[in-house]
């Protein structure tokens, strides 16, 4: 019976053991999940900056606003245009770009034409440079675009910090044959750092309203500023995260599709415009900065 006893005590302090190993290890599992979790999203932010921005090369910036934005309505109703304005002007004061206060030398259009190029060939004969440099076959893959939602970038560059600029080059030493070009004159050598950094000097949006039955000026809003405000690859779809990039992923109207900025493009657009732009890291940068927005993490 003694040896028996002691059998039965072993067992039960084994138990206790057991059990205490096993409650030690559930205790851990949250920090193990949270771990687990963060892994993904760093995964699924890389893989979003990499679809955004998949036509740029990694040997310049990523293009962004660095001047006040004076935004534009037209072709819809007074009250609608004027709701699209405000939510729109909201919109980019939320991702920390700047609004320009009114009144303000426009620099991004957006248009809302049944007919987009006869109006777009129309704004050309009346603006020759509305598509500032840019070349005839872009020109022409713009015209020929069907998207219910098109966006033309005119991109100049900028030199910030300790790089300056001059405005004509046979003062660069360059010779006459290039009078009147511009010319970029850099006191520092790095790396690390762009000589120059790709900003916005323009934005055009043309918007066909035929392909936009059911949609909402809010989600026509919030999808518009995640264009305009980013040089994002046309044939982006954002997989892997829930985005109002994937209102139009295919070329039409997805009524299952998010109708606002999510998390996700929140995270992104306020990275961009908080990035460094000369930095040659600004894509790990942003990337870094969307897992801690979406984990929670602090920054």
């Amino acid at each position: 019976m003694r040896q028996r006893g002691c059998w039965v005590v072993s067992l039960l302090v084994c138990c206790a053991l057991g059990c205490a190993a096993l409650a030690a290890e559930v205790g851990d599992l949250p920090n193990v999940q949270v771990e687990g979790q963060r892994s993904v999203i760093a995964r699924r932010a890389e893989m979003l900056v990499s679809q955004l921005f998949a036509h740029q090369t990694t040997a310049e910036s990523l293009s962004r606003w660095n001047v006040p934005i004076c935004p534009l309505v037209g072709g819809l109703p007074r009250a609608s245009g004027e709701y699209l304005l405000q939510r729109l002007s909201l919109r980019i004061l939320a991702v920390g770009a700047v609004a320009a206060p009114a009144p303000c030398a426009v620099n991004l259009f957006v248009v809302v034409t049944a007919d987009p190029e006869q109006l777009l060939r129309a704004w050309r004969r009346k603006d020759p440079r509305l598509y500032g440099t840019g070349y005839e076959p872009q020109i022409r893959r713009f015209l020929a675009d069907r998207r219910p939602v098109r966006v033309w970038r005119n991109i100049t560059h900028d030199s910030p910090g300790a790089v300056s600029s001059a405005q004509d080059v046979p003062a660069a030493a360059l010779g006459s044959g290039f009078a009147g070009a511009r010319a970029t004159q850099s006191y520092s050598a790095s790396r690390l750092v762009y000589t120059e950094v790709r900003v916005y000097d323009s934005v055009i949006a043309v918007v066909d309203p035929r392909a936009l039955t059911g949609l909402s000026l809010d989600a026509l809003a919030d999808y518009l500023t995640l264009m305009t405000l980013a040089e994002i690859d046309p044939n982006a779809t954002a997989e892997g995260v829930s985005s109002v990039l994937s209102l139009f992923a295919h070329g039409v109207y997805d009524p299952e599709a998010p109708t606002a900025l999510t998390p996700w493009d929140l995270g992104f657009l306020q990275a961009l415009y908080s990035s460094d732009a000369r930095g040659t890291t600004q894509r790990a940068v942003i990337t870094q900065s969307i897992t801690d927005a979406i984990a929670g993490a602090p920054h």
